[in-house]
């Protein structure tokens, strides 16, 4: 366990949990200036490339890897801590996709309109959700891997107005 936080000079690494009380370190991991944004927990924008950062407290060793496809203004829709913590639902202008900061994995959600999509959170936080733009409808997890687009069964009911016309009641 451990702790990130920055001055103007540098972004450094406190360990919170060191194996023994009076090891508590504190490294220095990059230099500020370096880092134009950062995202989430441990998601650095570094020279025009959104990169994770994973430091290793034994080995002292910073590991850096780009995330490729990553928004490059990136709009917080939702974030949930579960059981696979640090999962974001994000946008930017045109797209909309889940981010597994853990797994350091980023998946575009077809066929959503970045404008329009709305999120709707049921009661159990573990349970599915609703992703929608005004033609496409889909069920999601809370790690927003594995989108299920229910938009046909919709469809075969003969829906005519749009999914953001539509009022969503927790019953």
């Amino acid at each position: 366990e451990g702790l990130m936080f920055a001055n103007t000079e540098y972004y450094y690494w406190l360990d919170t949990a060191p194996y023994k009380p009076k090891e508590r370190v504190i490294e220095k991991l990059i230099e500020t200036k370096k880092v134009s944004r950062v995202f989430g927990k441990n998601t650095f924008l570094i020279d025009g490339k959104w990169t994770h950062f994973d430091y290793n407290k034994y080995t002292k060793k910073l590991t850096t890897i780009i995330i490729p496809n990553f928004p490059e203004n990136p709009i917080l829709v939702k974030k949930f801590d579960g059981h696979r913590r640090n999962c974001y639902l994000i946008k930017d202008e045109n797209s909309v996709f889940g981010y597994s900061e853990d797994e350091k994995k980023i998946t575009k959600i077809p066929e959503l309109n970045a404008k329009s999509t709305r999120f709707f959170e049921t009661d159990w936080a573990y349970g599915e959700h609703f992703l929608y733009d005004d033609d496409t409808f889909y069920r999601i997890d809370m790690n927003f891997e594995s989108p299920r687009n229910i938009t046909k069964q919709f469809v075969l009911l003969e829906l005519k107005h749009k999914f953001t016309n539509a009022k969503i009641i927790r019953v």
